[in-house]
């Protein structure tokens, strides 16, 4: 199990690592819950539900990816 937190509200959920590694899946503790692709530093963030949603209405409008992760 690994401990994460939202980019963007800081919510915390876990992921759960089934079996030894190597991993080919996970699944979060709660529903909702999304890994993205920071697109300029190539790192994976996470996003609760709703900043999840917010984030993607944001994309819709402006036509640009804007996931930022935190480094």
């Amino acid at each position: 199990m690994v401990p994460v937190r939202c980019i963007h509200c800081r919510a915390q959920t876990v992921l759960r690592l089934p079996g030894p590694p190597p991993w080919v899946g996970a699944r979060f503790e709660d529903p909702g819950w999304s890994i993205l692709n920071e697109p300029e530093e190539g790192h994976a963030v996470f996003a609760c539900g709703p900043c999840f949603e917010k984030e993607m209405a944001a994309q819709e409008k402006s036509g640009h990816p804007q996931i930022r992760g935190e480094g």
